[in-house]
């Protein structure tokens, strides 16, 4: 996400959740999984430039892009089917 965004602000050493999903509407099937923990923004300079390197690609670009970690302490999810 971007350095100035209120996310960062509101996020930075609280607890969050964050949801991925896929779906295939030809199968009709899908996965969502939710990781519960504590977020924190990535500040080690090495850090961050391994993960501009391995990490996600943001889909929106963003200058001074900055990472966010979650400290997992819940992890959810389930499989979508029609069975």
């Amino acid at each position: 996400t971007s350095a100035g965004s209120d996310l960062v602000r509101a996020i930075d050493g609280v607890v969050v959740a964050f949801e991925g999903d896929e779906f295939d509407p030809a199968t009709r099937s899908g996965w969502s999984v939710v990781v519960t923990g504590r977020a924190d923004v990535v500040t080690d300079p090495v850090e961050h430039e391994r993960l501009s390197r391995t990490g996600p690609a943001s889909w929106m670009p963003a200058r001074h892009e900055v990472f966010v970690r979650i400290a997992s302490e819940m992890i959810t999810g389930r499989e979508l089917g029609t069975r």
